[in-house]
């Protein structure tokens, strides 16, 4: 008869409570960081372009704004000022993105195009709410180039959190499947810490503008790498060895006669 025991004996109760902590310490840290850095930028962009498909096209005029910063010191910068209604206002967005720093990749391209119409004097197009006129937007696209250095946080730091969750889990009920999970713990310690460092770097360094393109490709390199490790984490702790309460210790099938065709003694391998 297969046991029906679900526990993983392996796993001593001393081990669990040392490693609950950092079953956490790995939920909290890469799931609170993900949903920042990852998920929350990526969801807001999209969600603002979908918003934004409706904008209207208006033209405008580019001009030069002036108004003092927090020390009291004079600052200047180009402005697409546009007119609905007979009213005018001040395209003061460029992207669809929540940041409004302009060396983020996409907001960077916009406000270059906005520099040029100065600089050639000619006018530019703008995108105006049809709900609220005051709301312009000078690119209504998807900014996937500030967008995809985050891909990695966004999806790979999840992941990490799951495991995480599923590490408390089994420290807390010492389930079968827990011996998988606490036999791949060094995996996952090695993968934490590797993707840990690259990702971010990856998201730092292709916030430059412009980007250093043989720099992100070497940090790239590193990326997949850190993707691999993931993998091999996700691998070991599905596949890994569980202990004997998963194998069937019953004596049933014991006295089954092995060794498939041919005979025995001075007939083998003869009719």
């Amino acid at each position: 008869m297969k046991s029906s025991r679900t526990t993983a004996p392996g796993v001593t109760a001393r081990h669990r409570l040392i490693a609950l902590p950092l079953w956490f310490l790995l939920a909290a840290i890469f799931g609170l960081c993900g949903w920042l850095f990852g998920l929350l930028p990526i969801v807001t962009a999209v969600g603002n372009w979908q918003q934004a498909r409706d904008y209207v096209a208006t033209p405008a005029q580019v001009v030069q704004r002036v108004a003092k910063d927090g020390t009291g010191a004079h600052a200047a910068w180009s402005a697409a000022q546009y007119e609905v209604n007979g009213k005018r206002y001040f395209a003061e967005r460029a992207t669809v993105l929540d940041d409004d720093d302009p060396s983020a990749a996409n907001n960077a391209q916009a406000l270059k195009a906005l520099d040029a119409a100065r600089a050639g004097n000619q006018p530019i197009t703008v995108w105006v709410s049809p709900r609220r006129p005051e709301i312009a937007l000078l690119s209504r696209d998807l900014p996937l180039a500030s967008l995809w250095p985050r891909l990695p946080m966004a999806l790979g730091f999840p992941l990490f959190a799951l495991a995480g969750l599923a590490g408390m889990v089994g420290a807390l009920f010492n389930p079968g499947w827990y011996t998988r999970l606490a036999n791949a713990a060094g995996v996952w310690l090695f993968a934490a810490a590797w993707c840990g460092f690259v990702f971010p770097m990856l998201l730092l360094i292709t916030s430059d503008n412009p980007h250093e393109w043989g720099g992100v490709a070497i940090m790239s390199l590193f990326v997949l790498v850190g993707i691999g490790c993931l993998w091999a984490a996700i691998a070991g702790s599905l596949r890994g060895e569980t202990g004997t309460n998963d194998r069937d210790l019953s004596s049933k099938g014991r006295n089954v006669k092995r060794g498939g065709l041919g005979g025995r003694g001075d007939k083998f391998d003869k009719n």
